[in-house]
């Protein structure tokens, strides 16, 4: 009797876990969009934590870093793209809503928890052992709900090639699913049927720079181009602009596109730390602290990286004046690395310092010193030869 109770009271919890998604409200969408952006803002904080204890190689660092704050500026500036979230996708009056919702929820009320402890009384064996997690996990695995539903829009699409409105729910879901040629062919359809915006050439620019692994690609780098023609406040395209700069070695091209992104972000713009971070890893600086870190002032060190004032007064310097604050925070890192050792991430932001000066020799002594002071730790000795030969590869 109370194995009944129970099943009772789980079935009466299921339907009105089942009830609230049906009876919210639009705004809901909105709450979850600020949700996915605190996420994102929380992995970039614990991506530089991570960074700063040495458990990341710096070129995975920088992948990551570079998906986590294109995903952030994608969920800030949701209303840049002009494409349709989850929510949007019900097309229905809102009348004909109405009746559906109330239908619906008869269904769960009523038929959901008779059907269930129907079915159960007749096919449920409570004495048997329960599955174990990992077949459980396995089966879950093994749903195909997405993909069935991607494959009905892709059907819907053969047989209506100029539905817009199906193009544009295929385009984030491809995003989503990271396959991105996909992705890039959706949104190319819908700039055909719809005509480009500087936001749908900004969505379409991200898909074709993600399809190659991260690398602005050419056709990426132009598509970009024509976005901030028709909208220079937009953030994205400018941030794609100045990366792609700094793949062509254009360092001082990649920082004045950076630089002018911040000058017209707001001071609370979340990719802003991000963007800064870029400068400074452009300049050869170290890396400022990110928003809402703790301060070093009670630990006994001294900041390790540049502040905004720091790296804006760095760009605005001339290219000689420059070159010397670059030198005299390189000395100083290399001074305090000499005398109390660092980290796998220091020592590789050391020797790409000399890299980037072109003080190959320097570089080399830096390489041959770190590597006796993590002669003692393996995995970050290995994180540093990784950083190495990733930088040998650029």
């Amino acid at each position: 009797m109370v194995l009944w109770v129970i099943f009772v009271v789980m079935a009466a919890v299921a339907a009105i876990a089942l009830l609230r998604p049906l009876m919210s409200k639009q705004g809901e969408t909105l709450k979850r969009s600020e949700y996915e952006a605190a996420i994102y803002r929380e992995q970039l904080q614990s991506l530089q934590s991570e960074i700063d204890t040495g458990a990341m190689a710096p070129a995975e660092a920088h992948s990551a870093r570079a998906e986590i704050g294109r995903r952030l500026l994608a969920t800030e500036g949701a209303k840049n793209h002009n494409l349709p979230s989850e929510a949007d996708s019900q097309i229905e009056p809102p009348a004909a809503r109405g009746r559906g919702l109330q239908a619906a929820s008869l269904v769960v009320m009523i038929f959901v928890p008779a059907l269930s402890l129907g079915l159960y009384s007749t096919m449920g064996s409570p004495n048997l052992p329960s599955v174990p997690a990992a077949s459980r996990a396995e089966v879950a695995g093994t749903s195909q709900s997405i993909q069935q539903l991607i494959a009905r829009v892709e059907e819907h699409l053969r047989a209506n090639p100029d539905d817009a409105r199906g193009w544009e729910v295929l385009g984030p879901a491809m995003m989503r699913l990271g396959r991105h040629d996909a992705a890039a062919k959706a949104f190319r359809r819908i700039i055909e049927l719809k005509g480009p915006t500087a936001k749908r050439l900004a969505i379409l620019g991200e898909a074709l720079t993600f399809a190659e692994s991260g690398m602005v690609t050419a056709e990426a780098r132009k598509v970009f181009a024509e976005a901030v023609e028709l909208d220079a406040a937009l953030p994205d395209p400018q941030y794609y602009l100045g990366l792609a700069s700094l793949q062509d070695r254009d360092i001082d091209g990649a920082v004045s596109v950076w630089k002018k992104l911040l000058a017209a972000s707001p001071a609370d713009a979340p990719w802003r730390n991000e963007v800064e971070i870029q400068i400074a890893s452009a300049l050869g600086l170290p890396p400022p602290p990110a928003p809402g870190s703790s301060s070093v002032a009670g630990s006994g060190q001294a900041p390790s990286g540049p502040g905004a004032a720091e790296i804006a007064a760095a760009d605005q310097m001339s290219a000689a004046d420059r070159a010397a604050m670059i030198a005299d925070m390189v000395a100083r890192l290399n001074e305090r690395l000499s005398q109390n050792g660092g980290s796998a991430e220091e020592w590789l932001r050391l020797a790409n310092a000399y890299r980037v000066m072109g003080e190959a020799e320097k570089r080399d002594d830096v390489i041959a010193r770190a590597r006796v002071d993590l002669g003692k730790d393996p995995d970050a000795l290995d994180q540093f030869e990784a950083g190495i030969a990733a930088s040998d590869k650029g």
